[in-house]
């Protein structure tokens, strides 16, 4: 099982949204995300965790799971995706389909909806995560 995450983060550099792309040995993706309020402040070990349960989830029941429906968290995507989408490589971070789910499942070869950088992140075959260091 392969496990990767990611920060995006706002021009001020505040990371606002975790995800984590899990494959499983079958091809299976499975993407959780977690996002943090513009009132609070982030914490890394906290983002992660939920966004590994998140992808675990729906990994386990493959399908999309817990859908996104406050406002706050519509404008964390909105203002962390506006932002990255800013850098050189426009698609590269784009989260632009993540609008509707905190947790997304991919079957095997069905990754066209991930962006360029998630694509990258289920072919490296180094840097593989034990479950027991994502705590």
């Amino acid at each position: 099982m392969l496990i990767k995450f990611y920060h995006l983060r706002t021009k001020t550099m505040e990371p606002r949204l975790t995800r984590c792309v899990i494959k499983d040995s079958y091809g299976n993706v499975a993407i959780g995300t977690s996002l943090c309020s513009m009132s609070d402040n982030p914490e890394k070990r906290d983002g992660r965790m939920r966004a590994f349960g998140r992808a675990m989830d729906a990994l386990r029941k493959k399908k999309h799971l817990y859908p996104i429906s406050r406002e706050e968290a519509i404008d964390v995507i909105a203002r962390v995706n506006a932002d990255s989408l800013d850098y050189e490589e426009s698609t590269y971070f784009n989260i632009d389909y993540v609008r509707d789910y905190k947790a997304l499942f991919f079957e095997k070869g069905n990754y066209s909806l991930l962006n360029e950088y998630e694509k990258k992140l289920i072919k490296d075959k180094k840097d593989v995560i034990n479950i027991s260091e994502v705590s």
